[in-house]
């Protein structure tokens, strides 16, 4: 097998963190056959240092740092060309289990697999009441988005995914064509990119298949995000934050229970 195979028999674990967002979590797991990458505004800060993840600066153009952190979730294509599967985590997620096994589930009979909403949003339609309702994006700008998709004939049939986890064949035609549909309906209408999602891979005409999160549970755990902690925006001593990040985790993952996936 040459370098060029090896690399691409290789598993892309990937993650991007920007503004400051969240705190990198290093797995508990690591499984040999995948890369860790983070992608990150931030190279050579102290929050960004670890023995598994490698650090890749993420050039966003001129963007706001929320969607510039959706550059490499929504183009894996471009940004991890030497790989055929990635794994895509928000930076809320901690690794307790082995992706590469993982993917070879979720990726046994489709290109793409995702998870149900927690919520179990019905449609995009409800997913975008939700986000009026909450005030998370224009309003307006979430109504006309949703006029349009139904104008084209999107169906709204489908069962709403998360989107803080991702599994692809990423190179496969019809996901790249997918994704590059996804990231130019992001600049054009709402940044809520759940909104977005179905109506690309639907444009696209590619199936995928959609699990309950449940699946999930054997290899990571949901956290909050850092940026929505109380108090997130004060600062305090580097050790205080760091133990305050590990008592949480090991809440979380020795007692799922206390916080809602």
């Amino acid at each position: 097998m040459s370098d060029t195979e090896k690399q691409r028999s290789r598993l892309a674990i990937y993650t991007c963190i920007t503004n400051g967002y969240d705190d990198l979590k290093e797995p508990r797991v690591h499984s040999d056959d995948c890369d860790y990458i983070c992608f990150t505004d931030q190279m050579g800060c102290d929050r960004f240092r670890s023995n598994i993840w490698r650090f890749k600066l993420l050039d966003g153009e001129d963007l706001s740092p929320a969607l510039q952190s959706r550059l490499p979730k929504i183009l894996p294509h471009r940004y991890l060309p030497d790989y055929d599967i990635s794994v895509w985590l928000d930076g809320s997620f901690m690794i307790h289990g082995d992706l590469a096994g993982a993917a070879r589930q979720f990726l046994r009979r489709a290109d793409m697999a995702l998870f149900r909403h927690a919520e179990k949003r019905a449609s995009v339609r409800a997913e975008a009441a939700e986000c009026r309702r909450l005030g998370k994006g224009d309003p307006d700008a979430i109504r006309r988005q949703v006029a349009a998709y139904l104008r084209d004939g999107f169906p709204d049939e489908t069962p709403l995914p998360e989107n803080g986890i991702m599994f692809r064949r990423h190179g496969e035609k019809k996901v790249t064509d997918a994704m590059e549909i996804w990231w130019e309906q992001l600049r054009r209408h709402s940044h809520r990119d759940q909104l977005s999602l179905l109506y690309a891979v639907w444009k696209a005409g590619f199936g995928f298949d959609m699990y309950q999160k449940k699946a999930l549970k054997p290899f990571v755990r949901h956290l909050p995000h850092a940026a929505s902690r109380p108090n997130a925006g004060v600062r305090e001593p580097r050790f205080l934050r760091r133990l305050k990040l590990k008592f949480r985790q090991v809440l979380v993952l020795n007692f799922p229970a206390l916080y809602k996936d």
